[in-house]
């Protein structure tokens, strides 16, 4: 009798165990606050350095590779209002013409859904944690590493890696190669000139 209720009890903990390595739901990493993190987004087989960081409920995205882009940059606020800025001139450009504004748009917005653990299911992996969640009508996936810092972000065909030995997020990722095809920025005609600063007019 004794050797079944011990045999039961270890079974329990075994279970148990077992069931805590194989992907048990966890609370997600806090995405809360301020962040700045330095990467690689891809899109359409394209792909771009930048940094994007978030102070104050407001994304700043600035490119610095390829060279068709280098220099913009593209700030998203709370409201899903978007600026374009490029060698100090501000430009009025619809989502289309610019390239990588619908890629930010959804990867700011996993990032923002994944703050809320209510609406994400994250789970152990060997690497870090895995949430998974979904916004803008889509499903999307964020890596962290074991400190719970940002990884990477998949959403609807976009996809952002960090790589932020020198930032705020220590992970080391595979830097794709850059092809700057279809990445020429020129003001469309369908569009108003550029709007120059106020020290240039």
């Amino acid at each position: 009798m004794k050797k079944t209720a011990l045999c039961a009890v270890l079974l329990c903990g075994l279970m148990a165990a077992t069931g805590c390595n194989n992907g048990d739901n966890i609370t997600p990493p806090d995405f809360t606050g301020d962040i700045s993190l330095k990467g690689t987004v891809e899109s359409g087989g394209i792909s771009a350095d930048l940094e994007l960081k978030r102070t104050n409920d407001m994304w700043i995205a600035t490119f610095s590779s390829p060279e068709s882009v280098k220099g913009m940059t593209v700030t998203l606020d709370s409201k899903g209002k978007y600026g374009v800025t490029y060698d100090g001139l501000t430009f009025d450009y619809s989502m289309d013409d610019v390239p990588f504004i619908s890629a930010m748009q959804h990867i700011t917005k996993s990032i923002e859904a994944a703050s809320d653990p209510s609406q994400v299911t994250a789970t152990q992996e060997s690497e870090g944690t895995k949430i998974a969640g979904a916004t803008m009508g889509s499903g999307f996936v964020i890596t962290s590493d074991k400190d719970g810092d940002l990884t990477s972000v998949s959403i609807g065909g976009y996809t952002f890696k960090a790589d932020n030995e020198d930032m705020n997020t220590a992970a080391n990722v595979t830097e794709s190669s850059t092809n700057s095809a279809d990445m020429t920025l020129s003001t469309p005609e369908s569009t108003s000139a550029p709007q120059t600063s106020a020290e240039e007019k």
